[in-house]
C-alpha cells in the first residue's frame, strides 16, 4: 500500500513492524512473553476486582468468597478467570523458559533480561503461594474432616486467640500479596525496557550492517565503471 511508504507516521510504524529485519529463526514460539504480559494484566485487574469483595478473616473469608461467587453481578466469572488465568500463567511460564534454554537467551548480551526472568519466576511463586493461603480450599469439608481434631485441639488450648493470629496471618498475606504483585509487574516493565533496548541495538546493527553492503556496492560498481571507461 502506498500510504504505508508515503506517510510519515504510517512510514515509520511500516518500518518498525512490517519492513523491519528479523532473525531467520523467528517462529510463534517468542509470542509467549506477549501472552504473560495479557496473563500479568488479567490478573491484576481480576485481582483488583476480587480484594474489593474480600475479607481476610478465619471468620468471613469464606463467606465472603460465596458472597463473590452468588451475590457479585458475574463475580463467579471474575473468580474462575482469575484462578484459571494463574494456572495459565505458570504453564506459559514453563513453555516460555523451555524456549530460552532451547534457543540460548541467558547467553550475552541477554544475560541481565535472563537474570530478571528468574526474579519474576521467584517473585511469581511467592505470589502464588500467597494467593493460594486465601483459596476457599482452606476450607473444604476434606480439609475439616481431617484436621477437625487438631484445630479442636489447638481452640480448646488457645481460645480466641488462634482465630485472632489467623485473621492477622490472612491480612498480612494478603498485602504481602498485593506489594508482591505490584513489585512483580515493576519488574515486568523493567524486562520491557532492556527488551526495547536490546531491540533497538540489533536493529541499529542490522541497518549498520546493511547500510555498510550498499556503500560497498555502489564503491564497487563505481570502481568498475571507472576502469571501463579507463579501457
Amino acid at each position: 500500500m502506498r500510504i504505508l511508504k508515503s506517510h510519515p507516521i504510517l512510514r515509520m510504524v511500516n518500518s518498525y513492524l512490517i519492513d523491519s529485519p528479523q532473525p531467520s529463526n523467528l517462529s510463534y514460539l517468542w509470542n509467549f512473553g506477549s501472552l504473560l504480559a495479557f496473563c500479568l494484566v488479567i490478573q491484576i485487574i481480576t485481582g483488583v476486582t476480587l480484594a474489593m469483595h474480600y475479607n481476610p478473616s478465619v471468620l468471613e473469608a469464606f463467606n465472603s468468597v460465596e458472597h463473590i461467587m452468588r451475590d457479585v453481578n458475574n463475580g463467579w466469572l471474575i473468580r474462575y478467570l482469575h484462578s484459571n488465568t494463574a494456572s495459565a500463567f505458570f504453564f506459559l511460564v514453563y513453555l516460555h523458559i523451555g524456549r530460552g534454554l532451547y534457543y540460548g537467551s541467558y547467553k550475552s548480551p541477554r544475560t541481565l533480561t535472563w537474570v530478571i526472568g528468574t526474579i519474576i519466576l521467584v517473585t511469581m511463586m511467592a505470589t502464588a503461594f500467597l494467593g493460594y493461603l486465601h483459596s476457599p480450599k482452606w476450607y473444604d469439608l476434606d480439609l475439616n474432616l481431617l484436621f477437625s481434631n487438631i484445630l479442636y485441639f489447638i481452640h480448646n488450648i488457645y481460645g480466641y486467640y488462634i482465630i485472632v493470629i489467623l485473621s492477622s496471618v490472612l491480612q498480612i498475606s494478603l498485602i504481602l500479596l498485593y506489594l508482591i504483585g505490584f513489585i512483580l509487574s515493576y519488574f515486568c516493565l523493567i524486562l520491557l525496557f532492556l527488551i526495547g533496548i536490546l531491540f533497538i541495538y540489533f536493529l541499529f546493527v542490522c541497518n549498520s550492517i546493511m547500510l555498510s553492503d550498499i556503500v560497498y556496492n555502489v564503491e564497487y560498481n563505481n570502481q568498475i565503471g571507472t576502469n571501463v571507461n579507463f579501457e
